[in-house]
């Protein structure tokens, strides 16, 4: 979801995203992906 609204974003789509865990992105960090 995270990487797929920053992509939609820099190709000039308007994008709401909505994170629902305390830290935004905490999944990707725990997986190695950040």
């Amino acid at each position: 979801g995270m990487f797929c609204s920053a992509l939609a974003g820099q190709a000039g789509r308007r994008v709401l995203l909505i994170d629902n865990g305390k830290k935004p992105g905490r999944k990707i960090l725990m997986s190695g992906g950040g």
